[in-house]
């Protein structure tokens, strides 16, 4: 979910795990933790984005049905990364005056 400081992203994502029965990963505190471990570099590229998919990867200790993340219609590399992430596009809506794509991927049932 992108958009300015004080919109409301973060809430809306709160609310958007919780509705769906999902975890709701905040790239920026991963950004933030991986710079607090000394060893990244001050560009960390997509390592966030690999440190939520190695939290999909882990799913069955999280105890959750499915994932979910929202990107714009517009943002072909986001839409990109879920999709070979393997999440499918769900619903589209309008947020912030745009078009978003919801994206899912279901991770079943615990065993």
């Amino acid at each position: 979910m992108a958009g300015l400081p004080g919109v409301g992203k973060s809430s809306i994502a709160r609310l958007l795990a919780r509705r769906f029965g999902a975890i709701w990963l905040r790239i920026n505190s991963m950004d933030q933790a991986i710079w607090a471990s000394g060893t990244a570099p001050s560009d960390l590229f997509d390592w966030s984005y690999r440190t939520a998919q190695a939290i999909a990867v882990a799913r069955d200790n999280l105890n959750l049905t499915r994932i979910v993340a929202e990107t714009q219609v517009a943002n072909t590399r986001s839409r990109a990364f879920l999709e070979r992430l393997g999440m499918k596009a769900i619903r589209e809506l309008t947020r912030f005056g745009e078009p978003q794509l919801l994206y899912e991927l279901p991770i079943g049932p615990l065993a």
